[in-house]
């Protein structure tokens, strides 16, 4: 089971191998996980095993990064078009009215808003889509580790929190920047990517009090 709301979601992958030791590798884009497995420990495999064991996960995982990679960028190429061809967001969207918010720069296509996805290089990876009854999804096959939206501008301090409501609300109470990093998985990945390009910015975060219902990760 991977981080998606439903059976459908496609944020999760593996490939498997089979031979004299089956192995293979799993993941999740939108929680940035990455797992190998194989069906015999490193002790128990002979040398030869352990060599033909590495190679098929060097094959397999450059296959696998092919495949992402042509996949990031038709992403990208989807996100920037629906991004270009949106409107600004206001106010009486149906979200952000129910969660007291501005719309802080988003847009909206088909009567749901669009959060980009940026880098932080600034580069447009992805977008999130939030529909009036507070159901996401993003752009099938684009980046999400890593990747982040901005309120406000970078200073001293930036708080990091989860979703777009939680973070907007913390700007408009705190007046400080607040980074977007949409969900708990990717928390790491941004504060990572914000210490490298601010590394004396305080960086605090804004967690969501999700217990008992996900153990609080």
């Amino acid at each position: 089971k991977t981080t998606g709301r439903g059976p459908a979601t496609k944020n999760g992958y593996y490939r498997l191998a089979d031979g004299p030791v089956p192995m293979g590798f799993f993941g999740c884009w939108r929680a940035g996980i990455y797992e190998t497995w194989c069906a015999k420990a490193r002790d128990e495999m002979t040398v030869d095993e352990f060599r033909a064991h590495r190679e098929r996960i060097r094959v397999m995982q450059a296959e696998r990064q092919a495949e992402e990679e042509a996949m990031h960028a038709k992403a990208r190429e989807e996100a920037q078009a629906l991004w270009n061809g949106a409107q600004p967001a206001t106010p009486d969207h149906p979200y952000l009215r129910r969660k007291a918010v501005q719309p802080h720069g988003l847009r909206v296509h088909g009567g749901n808003l669009l959060l980009p996805c940026y880098d932080a290089a600034g580069a447009l990876h992805s977008l999130q889509y939030i529909a009036g009854n507070g159901a996401k999804w993003h752009v099938t096959g684009g980046r999400v580790s890593g990747c982040m939206y901005v309120i406000g501008e970078v200073t001293g301090t930036v708080v990091i929190g989860e979703g777009f409501a939680t973070c907007a609300t913390v700007h408009e109470v705190t007046g400080l920047p607040v980074v977007v990093a949409r969900n708990a998985g990717n928390l790491r990945h941004v504060a990572q990517a914000i210490r490298a390009k601010h590394p004396q910015a305080h960086i605090p975060m804004a967690a969501d009090n999700d217990h008992p219902t996900t153990g609080n990760p």
